[in-house]
């Protein structure tokens, strides 16, 4: 099987599709959903939940690769593996920083880590944010909004 990945125009074009007719489409699955036979919807909820229990350890494998190609991206859109203060590269030490420092008010407001990471590729990824080595991020943070090393 194909591993197919649409191009970024053939999303925008489902994006537009999809919101010039959006009712017509909302109101076209809700006539499937309703018309189906409720033991049939039954037998083909019980079928996923089966293959979901017999594939647990591949769904866990597609979850973790997608949440690793979106860090990626993140990180590579906000200038790439490096920290902008120190120039830290070991990918394990790095970490997204708010650059005004408004990290918690964002958190409650749209997530923690990958929703948050999603949230920054939905809305194509806006300023305030930075690549920054565990370190210097909390230095930063302790330091009153300022890393240690740009005080020496």
């Amino acid at each position: 099987m194909r591993n197919y990945r649409p191009s970024e125009a053939n999303k925008e074009q489902h994006r537009k599709y999809y919101q010039r007719n959006r009712a017509t489409i909302l109101a076209h699955c809700k006539r499937r959903r309703d018309g189906r036979n409720p033991e049939q919807y039954e037998a083909h909820l019980a079928y996923q939940r089966q293959w979901l229990k017999h594939n647990k350890t591949r769904q866990y494998a597609l979850g973790k690769e997608r949440r690793a190609r979106l860090k990626d991206e993140v990180f590579i859109a906000y200038g790439g593996w490096r920290c902008a203060c120190c120039g830290e590269d070991e990918r394990i030490f790095l970490t997204l920083d708010h650059i005004n420092n408004n990290g918690a008010e964002e958190r409650r407001k749209v997530g923690q880590t990958y929703r948050l990471f999603s949230w920054l590729r939905r809305q194509k990824f806006p300023s305030g944010y930075q690549v920054l080595c565990f370190n210097c991020n909390c230095g930063k943070r302790d330091n009153g909004g300022v890393c240690p090393h740009a005080t020496r």
